[in-house]
């Protein structure tokens, strides 16, 4: 059976989109950083498995707290600005079913000012993240964009069809597109700073 983990900071504009994808899921567990608009609300007509974790500036450390609730053996691993396509949503069920494979990593259709990116590193196939899992093959961490570690025994399932990917609306326009960059590039530069 499958858990769904996604984590939320003001998504008010999101979340529903994203919970109407993964209504299939057997728990849905929402992590939400003391949202301040109706994410929490709208949320709550999807699940009761609310919980709440300190604001801070990336998510990663919310999401491990997420898997840690978890109580099925696989875990879908979803941000509140992505979307998973019905074939998707099939492919992944069945890859479950088989019982074959212990994680599978997933293309992402990444859309830029409301334009899907086809080309660079961004293009779905150029792309993709270990998304969905079974819990006992992973390790837990708080650093950024890495937030757990897979074990070097695990059999991982590439998806090779980029029809076959998250929808991802990163960036909605040039402000909100700057203001992840400071941020993310300050916190990198903390770190580094840090390990010296």
């Amino acid at each position: 059976m499958i858990s769904v983990i996604i984590h939320t900071l003001n998504e008010e504009k999101n979340i529903r989109n994203c919970l109407e994808c993964v209504k299939w899921v057997d728990e849905i567990i929402i992590i939400d950083m003391h949202s301040k608009d109706k994410t929490v609300q709208i949320a709550k007509e999807y699940t009761d498995k609310i919980f709440f974790f300190e604001q801070m500036e990336y998510a990663d450390p919310a999401r491990s707290y997420g898997l840690s609730l978890a109580t099925n053996e696989w875990i879908l691993s979803v941000d509140a600005d992505e979307i998973v396509p019905v074939d998707l949503k099939n492919i992944l069920i069945k890859i479950m079913k088989e019982n074959y494979y212990d994680a599978v990593s997933i293309p992402h259709f990444n859309y830029f000012f409301g334009h899907a990116i086809i080309g660079g590193d961004c293009a779905p196939l150029e792309n993709p993240h270990i998304r969905f899992f079974k819990r006992n093959i992973v390790s837990y961490s708080d650093n950024i964009h890495s937030f757990f570690q897979i074990d070097y025994k695990a059999k991982i399932y590439f998806i090779e069809n980029k029809e076959l990917s998250f929808i991802h609306f990163g960036y909605i326009d040039v402000e909100h597109f700057l203001e992840k960059l400071n941020r993310y590039t300050t916190i990198e530069a903390k770190a580094l700073y840090l390990k010296q």
